[in-house]
């Protein structure tokens, strides 16, 4: 990042990168019945500059090439804002300002699709257990993010995130009747209990 923004100061003033990449895994079961697998994977820039006094702004989510983000960017700049401000240098924080903000957990980026499976099984079966013949469409999501911010002043951050989710809908058909209930429960930590989701399920039908 920072070999990349030492890049970009060589065709404009300052610049600013950030960059955000996302790792999402859902496991699908439709009518009691594990459906699909996904993994969708995605990463995306952004560059800000500041050249002759003007805002230039590119992105990417592709394989574009960084070359190509700072011509835009320098290109975009000749019509852009005037600059009343510049990008923030790096901040000293004494120890007792340091506090680190929990959003990630290492138990959610480590679980595996097995796991994940096991868990929709769990889940299905637990309410089967209350009547068979109810049909249980449900999804276990893990999503992991990686967030890092560069600029030529010396300003920096980076964090991981992570999210775990448990969704559910039941379907119960009796004659021509038809009951349709959701629920669902999110956490940045490996700690859902699958209870939480069934129960609430239970109570309704």
């Amino acid at each position: 990042m920072e070999k990349l923004l030492q890049q970009a100061c060589k065709e404009v003033d300052s610049a600013e990168l950030f960059r955000a990449k996302s790792k999402i895994i859902p496991v699908n079961f439709e009518v009691n019945r594990l459906k699909s697998i996904d993994i969708s994977e995605s990463e995306g820039k952004a560059l800000r500059v500041i050249n002759k006094g003007r805002i230039g702004f590119s992105s990417s989510t592709g394989s574009e090439g960084f070359d190509s983000m700072v011509e835009k960017a320098a290109a975009t700049s000749e019509f852009g804002s005037e600059a009343s401000f510049d990008f923030p240098g790096k901040i000293k924080r004494g120890r007792k300002e340091k506090k680190n903000i929990n959003i990630y957990d290492g138990k959610v980026a480590n679980k595996g699709i097995e796991e994940m499976i096991k868990v929709g099984e769990g889940i299905i079966e637990k309410v089967k257990d209350f009547n068979r013949k109810l049909r249980c469409d449900v999804t276990i999501v893990k999503d992991c993010n990686e967030i890092e911010y560069f600029n030529s002043r010396g300003g920096n951050f980076s964090y991981s995130k992570t999210a775990i989710a448990y969704s559910m809908m039941v379907q119960q058909i009796e004659n021509q009747d038809m009951l349709m209930i959701y629920s669902s429960i999110e956490s940045g930590k490996d700690n859902l209990e699958l209870e939480e989701l069934t129960s609430e399920i239970i109570v309704n039908l």
